[in-house]
């Protein structure tokens, strides 16, 4: 007797119809039916009335579907634990450049919510040398800023999470220029060399 098969059954119970059932759990129909012919086989009982335009459920079925919703409410909870772990309660206190703010960290945000209810988390936003100074004083307990740049805290520890890439955008009345052409013939914005990422992007420059 599989999850899925249990999955499929309940699926049915509460939406009515093996198509729509199928829609919900991206099988094809014949998937969806072979699911409850395997249960009905191993069970030995028939758990939906065919008799009748609209597919029901008999006696042995709606007793089915009750004992399968609480297996699978038990293997959802068993599978939550495992994946988060003890739950972490206290105050996180995280900083975070502008553009994670806007993409990444509000995801990671949710998941840590839904997983840690008990853990209460503040965000402030910054640029990424200046996270750094309010970790090294106490302030922030972690930050997710841009590759550090010399000089940096030396007493903080970095892992890399992600990577991303810089562009050179430009009119399209210079498309077909080459990188070098752009820089020499045209003005530019240039990034806040105080922000690490503002320093990176000069050092590519000069080395362009």
């Amino acid at each position: 007797m599989s999850l899925k098969a249990l999955r499929t059954l309940v699926t049915i119970a509460r939406h009515g119809t093996f198509a729509r059932a199928a829609d919900l759990l991206s099988l094809t129909p014949s998937a969806v039916s072979l699911h409850i012919k395997t249960l009905e086989d191993e069970l030995q009982v028939p758990l939906f009335d065919r008799s009748r335009r609209q597919v029901t459920l008999t006696e042995a079925g709606q007793l089915a579907v009750a004992r399968a919703e609480s297996i699978l409410t038990a293997y959802d909870e068993l599978a939550d634990t495992l994946a988060s772990g003890p739950s972490l309660r206290g105050r996180l206190r995280i900083g975070a450049i502008h553009t994670v703010l806007a993409r990444r960290l509000p995801k990671a945000l949710v998941w840590i919510k839904a997983h840690h209810p008990q853990l209460h988390i503040s965000v402030v936003s910054g640029m990424s040398a200046e996270l750094a100074r309010r970790i090294e004083d106490g302030e922030l307990d972690a930050a997710i800023t841009t590759e550090p740049v010399s000089p940096y805290p030396q007493s903080l520890q970095f892992s890399p999470l992600f990577s991303d890439r810089f562009w050179a955008v430009a009119s399209p009345d210079l498309v077909g220029q080459s990188l070098a052409q752009l820089l020499a013939s045209q003005p530019f914005l240039r990034f806040d060399k105080r922000a690490w990422a503002g320093r990176q992007i000069e050092q590519e420059l000069r080395r362009q």
